[in-house]
């Protein structure tokens, strides 16, 4: 599974899951690898349903 790189350049995540698998998706579940801090970068609503759930990250080593 290729890593997305974010926009604000502080990590890249993996998508694991999407739903529906064609389309613009509802729910996602993904893995993410945090390199740097920084400032969140919002997600274009445009493209991206908004969906309430969780998130978690791990710090690359």
């Amino acid at each position: 599974m290729p890593a997305q790189p974010w926009r604000n350049g502080g990590g890249h995540t993996r998508e694991l899951w999407t739903w529906p698998a064609d389309g613009p998706w509802q729910a996602r579940l993904s893995v993410a690898d945090i390199a740097a801090d920084g400032p969140f970068s919002a997600a274009s609503t445009a493209a991206q349903p908004p969906v309430a759930g969780c998130s978690a990250a791990r710090r690359a080593t």
